[in-house]
């Protein structure tokens, strides 16, 4: 999907379409399809992102890894359920 907005391009003050679209992610040796958001250039074609865009880009990606990774993680339920433990035991003192 694309649509104009009302930002100029840093490139040459010129309009700027912002692209929505899912694209194929690899991470950590698995394939993840993550919704992504940017921006075009209409003069250059140039394609460029903001600080939220990418930060919704890379919680999307985060989250889906977790998603389909949370049994494989021993690690981090480990932590978690030492730091269950300890606030637990600040409770009982």
């Amino acid at each position: 999907m694309e649509r104009y907005v009302n930002i100029k391009s840093p490139f040459t003050g010129g309009r700027v379409k912002e692209v929505s679209t899912v694209e194929r992610v690899e991470y950590k040796d698995d394939a993840f399809d993550v919704p992504m958001r940017y921006f075009v250039c209409e003069d250059t074609g140039q394609q460029f992102t903001n600080t939220e865009q990418d930060e919704e880009w890379y919680n999307n990606l985060h989250t889906q890894y977790e998603s389909r990774h949370q049994d494989s993680t021993p690690y981090l339920k480990k932590a978690q359920s030492e730091e269950s433990a300890s606030c637990v035991a600040e409770v009982l003192v």
